[in-house]
């Protein structure tokens, strides 16, 4: 079945639909589509520009959507049978279907390039949440670890040699304070990812007067209005959400292979937990640090889908494209490795 917003144009092929939707990732992303909607659907009935008899059950089928994470749109997909080009389009004729009336209100004011824009920045704000938590629990455990081995003799390298000798305190200190580092330049983009694209429409602005401060309140970004150009066209928030990341990656690298070195110039030098570790088929004396191999290579493939983005943006005309698209799946893998 044609997609939806492509009805207007004629019929289409399927394979096309398929390559160009967005559906399949966008799951991610389902609850924060319908949590912008929601607050545009609030404000359009503060300034009285929706009625409120329809707000009542748009609202109610919106949050059903954001307390199932996305379930129910994508259940209702499946059983419609009917493919959509991207989150905003199905939720969009999903409203049609259930709500008796007042759907077409939805769009007053808005356009699916600011409402990404949202979108995008909610999400990223939340998964950098979680990096910070999880940065703070790692900081935590290598203090734990110099606390812990202060009074151990450790190796310390030069050119990859035997330079000194020390505490193991400072081997544990220096990586913890290398991670502060990194947790104070990830804790700078939360503000740009406050930043509230909404109002801007698709590239220029909209003629329908919408509260930003009240959308802005809605969903915790900062007070202000961006240029709608800059607020559609660009993705530097997300860009540079990634270089942070790919920045702490390569800090965990340095670790995992500064461990697997000294594994090997001193063996069983350190003792690492027996669940991070696996033999040989043919050798089962062997201790192989698995756990640091696997993630070496990760964060190598981070780097390399970093530069992905990077080769993609810097192609894309300013303004609203498609290309934006696929940046949004790209930085899906780096947060899923």
């Amino acid at each position: 079945m044609t997609i939806r917003y492509r009805a207007f144009l004629g019929d289409s092929k399927s394979f096309i639909e398929d390559y160009i939707s967005s559906l399949d990732f966008d799951k991610r992303l389902t609850k924060y589509v319908a949590m912008v909607m929601l607050a545009h659907v609030k404000v359009l009935e503060n300034s009285g520009h929706i009625p409120k008899e329809y707000v009542q059950d748009i609202a109610k089928e919106l949050i059903d959507i954001v307390k199932t994470d996305g379930e129910k749109i994508y259940k209702w997909i499946e059983e419609k049978k009917v493919k959509f080009e991207d989150i905003f389009e199905a939720i969009e004729s999903y409203l049609y279907d259930v709500v008796d009336g007042g759907a077409g209100y939805i769009a007053l004011g808005r356009s699916r390039n600011d409402h990404v824009a949202a979108v995008l920045r909610l999400y990223a704000r939340d998964v950098l949440y979680n990096i910070l938590y999880n940065l703070i629990e790692l900081r935590k455990a290598l203090l734990e670890k110099a606390s812990e081995y202060r009074s151990t003799i450790f190796p310390f390298f030069t050119h990859q040699q035997l330079a000194q000798c020390g505490s193991a305190a400072l081997y544990f200190l220096s990586y913890e304070y290398t991670l502060s580092t990194v947790w104070r330049h990830l804790l700078q983009l939360l503000d740009i990812l406050s930043e509230n694209p909404l109002g801007s429409g698709a590239a220029a602005g909209t003629v329908v007067p919408l509260d930003i401060g009240l959308l802005s309140k809605y969903l915790c970004f900062k007070q202000g209005v961006l240029p709608p150009y800059y607020a559609t066209g660009s993705r530097l928030f997300l860009l540079s959400l990634v270089s942070g990341i790919v920045l702490f990656m390569g800090e965990l690298s340095r670790m995992a292979e500064d461990l697997i070195s000294m594994n090997g110039i001193i063996p069983y030098a350190i003792e690492f937990p027996v669940e991070h570790i696996s033999t040989s088929s043919i050798m089962p004396h062997k201790r192989n640090l698995v756990t640091l191999e696997i993630a070496r290579s990760k964060i190598s493939k981070i780097v390399g889908l970093y530069t992905s983005m990077l080769s993609i943006y810097k192609s894309i005309p300013y303004g609203y494209n498609l290309d934006l698209q696929e940046l949004n799946r790209i930085f899906m893998d780096i947060v899923s490795d």
